[in-house]
């Protein structure tokens, strides 16, 4: 006769329990079925059975064993499942946050461009700008000095008007008098013509 006897290994680095069954025969016993009396063969009898009770037990718990083993296997595989779902989710919310980003870059990037040229077209027009003022400025100051000129010409033309109406006032004035004597001396002249024809009348 045989007995069976079970050996649980455990490897803690899977967390899964193998089972192996290893098989040793009992030498012992046949000779005692030989040599023992009817008690001892009772005796003997009842152990096997108490041995054949506990490989039943054990039996039943190898079962209970590659039951929670399962388990444990699909316990973990769910487990694996769920974490790989979680990275998965996580590495499409980064793929989703790098191209949105890169969206934002690209558009960073325009607006950059954008500026600059801007920057780059306002710069021109204040250039421009500044040498059209300092034009203006440079053409205001000869404008200045033209109307300084022109005001001190003027100046001296009203004086030489005003010295010219002066004169021509003393002449106005100087030729009406001498008009008056004019009319004078030719109403003398008329008379002294006139006395002179009246004693030239009485002589003849």
């Amino acid at each position: 006769m045989e007995r069976k006897v079970c050996v649980i290994q455990t490897d803690f680095h899977q967390y899964r329990p193998t089972i192996s069954v290893q098989v040793k025969p009992l030498a012992h016993v046949k000779p005692l079925l030989h040599v023992l009396d009817q008690n001892s063969e009772m005796r003997a009898k009842e152990e096997l059975q108490l041995a054949i009770a506990e490989t039943d037990k054990l039996a039943l718990r190898i079962q209970e064993l590659e039951q929670e083993n399962a388990e444990l296997v699909q316990e973990k595989s769910a487990h694996r499942l769920e974490d790989l779902q979680v990275e998965e989710d996580k590495v499409n919310h980064l793929i989703k946050s790098n191209t949105k980003l890169q969206a934002q870059r690209e558009e960073f990037e325009f607006n950059f461009e954008q500026e600059k040229q801007l920057r780059t077209e306002l710069e021109r027009g204040r250039r421009k700008l500044e040498g059209d003022l300092k034009m203006t400025i440079d053409s205001l100051n000869e404008m200045e000095k033209l109307k300084v000129d022109l005001e001190e010409v003027i100046k001296k033309k009203e004086l030489e008007i005003n010295t010219v109406s002066t004169k021509l006032e003393d002449e106005q004035s100087l030729t009406a008098t001498l008009q008056r004597k004019i009319k004078e001396y030719q109403a003398r002249v008329e008379e002294l013509e006139e006395e002179l024809g009246a004693e030239r009348t009485a002589r003849a």
